[in-house]
């Protein structure tokens, strides 16, 4: 049986006799212009109300109300409805959202009171504003946004866009951490772009899962925090907010992240000393791995996981000790990574115990073992060299007659990256944004190389080639390559001049 429609019941109701309900919408704007026309025309479109306990109650049209107020006339037209609750916070978002002016905050905070005071799902949500449920998820991702965020947006100091890369940082103080950053003005005194706070964001605040130092599957490590697969705060699994960010297995938790590490250093520091091994502390470590994750040379110590470049066969040190009752020294570098190191005469014993005998790149090492050796070894290099000279002449002869494709560039590109400065590479990987926390830029370039198609990487190889022979910090002049370059490829290096020096002219003067 159809249900008979809720008759409209238009009625000129007293000021007085209107009680105003609160209302998603805060900010009321000028109500100059508005109180003009009212004066003149009056109130062209009714108010919405409910009867309350005494009087009415205003549901919407809240401009309308103050505008008649303060062109002081008593009363005014109105729309009668019998409304519960959730019903009127739904005629707020809708007539809401029908306006320019509504604030996304005020929008996310009315979706969060028909979520949590009412029990509206997310789809439901969406089907009554008429909005993507993509849309309402990201609306009630800024109510995660802290106070200092909330105020800052609502004083339009940034973006919606902005907000909401904030509000996905799940830890407080790590999110009014950003706040202080993104707030910072850039060189020229204009807000930071969306693109750069995004790229900070990321950089800073969301780590590669892939490089974590601990088992991700280990839901006992920090057990509040469980396993990190299934974790929320996990981008794979909430794909409708981060779509932005291509990578699945990311951690926007750095404190959780931070957490596990710690927990499974503790674990391994433990375990260590029950078994007799020796644990260095973080002063110690800082000693031995002075560049990030590279022992250093005189550090009097071999990584087990390090491989022997004195082994023809090149293992690593933990393959050729496998079978010997090393003492093992435990230690961390920099990037949180855990190492296993033997001290070198340990090393050295255990090798000559095991009966491992090959030559070494030591010159002491090779007048310890005798002139049969290096002949042996003089013997092996020549034959090595003649075999890579004819394997030359076969590829080269063979690249003259294919015709160039995608994976003739990925080798020209992984040749180019190896035998390119560090200094071109890094700028190469922060031009892209492709900067990861504790890794290397030539690590992030050999993950790129796979993704390019073959336009890009030819771009990518004149880039390497370019850079290595272009401006740099030290030099006074253009390199030959980088100016023949910009002529090949018909870039006006005097007007990029020009354009970067009005651009910076301020930061230069400040130098």
């Amino acid at each position: 049986m159809q249900q008979t429609p809720e008759p409209v019941v238009v009625r000129s109701i007293p000021l007085g006799d209107i009680h105003v309900l609160p209302n998603p919408r805060r900010r009321i704007g000028d109500l100059a212009e508005l109180t003009a026309s009212i004066k003149q025309h009056g109130v062209q479109q009714p108010v919405l109300v409910r009867q309350g306990k005494t009087g009415f109650e205003l549901v919407y049209g809240q401009r309308r109300f103050l505008a008649t107020r303060a062109a002081a006339l008593p009363d005014i037209p109105a729309l009668v409805r019998d409304l519960t609750d959730a019903e009127v916070l739904e005629h707020q978002l809708v007539e809401n959202g029908q306006r320019e002016d509504v604030h996304p905050l005020e929008e996310a905070e009315a979706y969060e009171a028909l979520r949590a005071k009412h029990g509206y799902s997310v789809d439901d949500i969406a089907a009554k504003v008429a909005k993507s449920r993509g849309y309402v998820l990201h609306r009630l991702k800024l109510c995660d946004l802290v106070p200092a965020a909330r105020e800052a947006f609502y004083a339009d100091k940034f973006t919606a866009q902005v907000a909401y890369y904030l509000a996905r940082i799940p830890n407080p103080e790590l999110q009014a951490e950003a706040l202080k950053e993104v707030l910072k003005p850039t060189w020229n005194e204009q807000p930071r772009s969306t693109a750069e706070v995004l790229r900070f964001i990321q950089e800073n605040f969301m780590l590669l899962l892939g490089n974590a130092q601990f088992d991700r599957k280990d839901a006992s490590l920090v057990p509040p925090a469980g396993a990190c697969g299934p974790c929320p705060k996990r981008t794979g699994n909430a794909p409708e907010l981060f779509g932005d960010v291509s990578k699945k297995d990311v951690c926007i938790d750095p404190g959780c992240f931070k957490a596990k590490v710690s927990a499974a250093w503790t674990r391994t520091a433990e375990s260590a000393l029950e078994r007799g091994h020796d644990v260095l502390t973080e002063a110690e470590s800082a000693k031995l791995f002075p560049h990030g994750g590279q022992l250093a040379g005189d550090a009097g110590f071999v990584d087990l996981d390090a491989r022997c470049f004195e082994d023809p066969k090149g293992r690593t040190w933990r393959q050729l000790l496998a079978k010997a009752p090393v003492p093992k020294t435990v230690a961390k570098d920099s990037f949180d990574k855990q190492h296993e190191l033997v001290t070198k005469e340990a090393a050295k014993a255990a090798l000559g115990n095991l009966g491992h005998s090959f030559p070494t790149r030591s010159a002491s090492a090779r007048i310890a073992t005798g002139g049969e050796s290096e002949k042996q070894r003089k013997a092996q290099m020549a034959l090595k060299g003649a075999i890579v000279r004819a394997a030359l002449a076969d590829i080269a002869e063979k690249a003259a007659k294919v015709k160039p494709d995608a994976e003739f560039w990925k080798l020209l590109a992984f040749g180019f990256l190896q035998g390119s400065w560090h200094d071109v590479i890094t700028d190469v990987i922060r031009r892209r944004g492709l900067q990861e926390k504790g890794k290397r830029p030539e690590e992030a370039l050999e993950k790129l190389l796979p993704t390019l198609g073959e336009p890009q990487l030819r771009g990518l190889i004149v880039e390497l080639v370019v850079g290595r022979g272009a401006f740099w910090q030290h030099a006074t002049h253009y390199g030959e390559t980088f100016t023949r370059a910009c002529k090949v490829f018909g870039v006006d290096l005097k007007k990029v001049e020009a354009q970067v020096k009005r651009a910076t002219a301020d930061e230069l003067k400040a130098a």
